[in-house]
């Protein structure tokens, strides 16, 4: 409670003094789900597509931290909760589990999100793209549920051969990506 009206209070002072950036989400340590979860839904706005730059600062603040934190990110996305924000390019709102998907695919690039959406259908993701994603998720929340599971045992899997891409355009200076082992 007193961590909660903490954050509140902090969110106030930002918006009231304009701040270039919004308090620190590691303020409000422990990190867990639930406070991960309460910073989404303050947030105002997402980046458009794929870009690595834009929307609310306090996403960036989730991204920072980092692939650590990834197995309390994906906690969440089977929240089918709405947070009022625009999906740009597909339409409809994000739910607080769509952000999360967001903020992974921020930390973390390389998981076939789309392909296991489309359910294997190469075909349909060369269609459509990640709009896979959003029919998928958009269908059910059995559909959510086994995203949730499926972004957990691949980041499980993969875990061990992340590596740090460095990105000077992203706000959080670089994502995650798994390391090939290929020599070409």
């Amino acid at each position: 409670m007193i961590r909660k009206l903490a954050v509140t209070c902090s969110l106030i002072i930002f918006a009231l003094t304009g701040q270039a950036d919004p308090p620190s989400m590691l303020e409000s340590e422990p990190i867990t789900a639930s406070s991960v979860r309460d910073w989404i839904l303050h947030l105002e706005s997402m980046p458009c597509g794929r870009a690595y730059a834009g929307g609310d600062p306090r996403l960036w603040q989730v991204v920072r931290l980092g692939v650590e934190h990834v197995p309390t990110i994906l906690e969440l996305v089977d929240d089918d909760a709405d947070t009022e924000m625009n999906v740009c390019l597909f339409g409809g709102t994000y739910a607080v589990g769509d952000v999360a998907v967001v903020a992974f695919l921020r930390i973390v690039r390389g998981a076939p999100i789309a392909l296991f959406a489309a359910g294997e259908d190469q075909a349909a993701v060369d269609r459509i793209g990640f709009g896979v994603y959003w029919q998928f998720v958009r269908e059910s929340q059995e559909n959510r549920d086994a995203m949730r599971l499926f972004l957990e045992g691949w980041f499980a899997e993969n875990r061990l051969r992340l590596g740090w891409v460095r990105l000077q355009e992203s706000p959080a200076g670089g994502y995650y990506s798994v390391e090939s082992n290929d020599p070409g």
